[in-house]
């Protein structure tokens, strides 16, 4: 049985997760209205994926024992971003300064952190990994 007092500790972390996604979502909503056009559609992308990002982090508050693949889709996704970022900070990538990268790299590598912890303490490596085998009537089976 997993240890409650582990579950719960996860929960507030991804639950202050969720809410700074959201915070994050709410207070960029500014950049969008005044965004030019050459920088609508990215500014509008960077919301969406911000609302989408705190309501993915909520649903592992709610079900963190049910969503394996959500787990490892959510920490990669931080993980590469915290990575690329880094990598633009530090110049090896991109074609020098890139405006919102140290930020980005807090941010991303924190929730990293955050969500790593989160996975530790609720043992989501272990979720679903006892499967009920059930017998499969071939289609091309005869049925009497």
């Amino acid at each position: 049985m997993v240890d409650r007092r582990r579950t719960v500790v996860a929960r507030i972390l991804l639950g202050l997760a969720s809410i700074s996604a959201l915070v994050a979502a709410v207070t960029e909503m500014a950049t969008v209205t005044e965004a030019d056009s050459a920088r609508l559609m990215v500014e509008t992308w960077r919301v969406y994926g911000l609302a989408t990002f705190a309501a993915l982090f909520a649903l592992l508050a709610c079900q963190p024992h049910g969503k394996r693949a959500l787990w490892h889709i959510v920490i990669a996704n931080k993980i590469l971003l915290a990575l690329t970022s880094i990598g633009f900070v530090s110049g090896l990538l991109g074609p020098g300064e890139v405006a919102g990268a140290g930020e980005a790299a807090i941010a991303d590598s924190a929730l990293s952190v955050m969500l790593l912890a989160s996975y530790v303490l609720c043992r989501a490596w272990r979720v679903g990994t006892r499967t009920q085998v059930r017998e499969v009537v071939p289609a091309t089976a005869s049925v009497p």
